[in-house]
């Protein structure tokens, strides 16, 4: 039973690590491209954002299943 836990921690233990590396190089590789790019390049960190409208302009409203009765 305690040897099982014993492992859980030790897994636990390599996967922060290897967690921590990854994180830290992404935000070294995030800060070298800013860098790159100088200020001003327009990249607000929205990622894929897109056009709320979309390239079609507005969409239509969504229209209930029920038929009016009026």
């Amino acid at each position: 039973m305690s040897a099982s836990y014993a492992f859980q921690w030790w897994v636990f233990s390599v996967v922060a690590v290897v967690g921590w590396i990854v994180l830290i190089r992404r935000e070294l590789r995030d800060a070298r491209e800013a860098e790159e790019n100088g200020p001003g390049s327009g990249d607000t960190g929205d990622g894929d954002a897109q056009d709320p409208e979309g390239p079609a302009g507005p969409a239509e409203p969504a229209r209930s299943a029920r038929p009016n009765r009026t």
